[in-house]
């Protein structure tokens, strides 16, 4: 039974797969354009479309009844003058991918030019194609498959290029607006795009009223096709930090730490860690962040900062001397070491450090009370 069931989810799964990359196509009309291409232009219509587009996989012929009774309720007449939008109005009332119409013209008694036009609705991008046929029923079918319906599969196949191509073009130009609903049909005909789902995300990040929550929802979209996908994850990241989502970011981060093996990603853990005076596991981001590079000053530098926060002076004293040599202009550092040194009775380090503060700030107040603090403090436990 259990075989049974499996056998028919996947049957079902695989048979929505394959509708789902089935082009739908409305042919609305081919006219003639003179008493001699009447036969052509009747033929085509009555019986060789239908026969065009068997077998084809890929297109999906919509009902030719259906589409001569939304014209006829259209009332338009002569479909081959009519514009790109009125044409695309007619495909989206039939539920069209694809909309073909087109004309017949007369070379000779025998010989006559198609010339037919495809206009994609996800892309609304109009495509014309020109070629000759003869009056036989075999040489018409088979120059209308080498070249209609070729025509009609390469340019639904590349419709997601251009449709990306569009949409980076707008992208690059800061028009949002435009690029987002650009994005949009590209997920319309194939919504395992990465990249569409990455743009989708970072528009609605920068654009003039961010829209933070429905960023997030892109990204997380494109994390269902690619788990792994770097970009997604970082700028999830950030996403979710412009949210106070923090443990979310975070866990986005250390994805991205594990996957890249980022001494920087460790560090940024770190940092939101240390902001959200969660210290011990700041502590724990930074100590891996210098496993990988034992010289990553910024990362020591800032677990400098978390020891002192925590009150492990001692701990704390070597990354603060570090960074006080890498980061000579850095009160904060120095500032820290000095009270590092007091706090820990590292007391003639503590009076240098205070000496070399109120050379560099000589208004600093809390210097001199400082350097006066640990003077007495020497001098008590000289007199011991």
């Amino acid at each position: 039974m259990k075989r049974v069931f499996f056998f028919i989810l996947s049957f079902i799964l695989i048979y929505n797969m394959v509708l789902a990359t089935t082009q739908k196509v409305a042919v609305l009309n081919f006219e003639k354009n003179d008493k001699k291409s009447d036969y052509v232009a009747k033929a085509l219509m009555s019986r060789d479309i239908k026969n065009l587009f068997k077998g084809e996989k890929d297109l999906e012929l919509i009902d030719l009844k259906k589409t001569k009774k939304i014209i006829k309720s259209s009332g338009y007449t002569c479909l081959f003058s009519l514009d790109k939008k009125q044409i695309f109005e007619l495909g989206k009332k039939l539920n069209a991918d694809i909309v073909v119409w087109g004309n017949v013209s007369s070379i000779s008694d025998i010989d006559y030019k198609i010339t037919a036009k495809i206009l994609s609705i996800k892309s609304n991008d109009v495509i014309l194609v020109n070629f000759n046929v003869t009056k036989s029923t075999s040489q018409r079918i088979k120059a209308f498959k080498e070249n209609l319906i070729k025509k009609i599969i390469e340019f639904s196949g590349g419709e997601v290029d251009k449709c990306l191509g569009i949409a980076m073009q707008y992208f690059k130009n800061k028009n949002y607006s435009a690029a987002e609903q650009s994005f949009l049909r590209v997920l319309e005909i194939d919504n395992t795009k990465l990249e569409a789902y990455f743009y989708l995300g970072y528009i609605n990040f920068v654009k003039d009223n961010p829209d933070y929550k429905k960023s997030e929802e892109y990204y997380l979209k494109g994390l269902e096709l690619d788990p792994n996908d770097k970009n997604l994850l970082d700028y999830l990241s950030v996403t979710y930090l412009k949210q106070n989502k923090y443990e979310d970011a975070i866990r986005s981060l250390k994805k991205m730490a594990v996957i890249e093996n980022s001494k920087e990603k460790w560090l940024r853990i770190g940092n939101i860690y240390s902001d959200m005076e969660y210290y011990d596991e700041a502590q724990e981001a930074l100590e891996k962040a210098i496993g990988l590079d034992p010289n990553y000053l910024e990362a020591q530098k800032l677990l400098g900062i978390v020891l002192f926060k925590q009150d492990s002076f001692e701990e704390a004293i070597p990354y603060l001397e570090t960074a006080n040599k890498a980061f000579p202009d850095d009160d904060d550092i120095q500032k820290k070491l000095a009270k590092a040194y007091h706090k820990a009775g590292k007391l003639d380090s503590a009076i240098k450090q205070y000496s070399t503060l109120i050379a560099e700030q000589p208004n600093n107040l809390n210097a001199y009370i400082n350097l006066a603090s640990a003077i007495v403090s020497q001098i008590k436990i000289k007199k011991r």
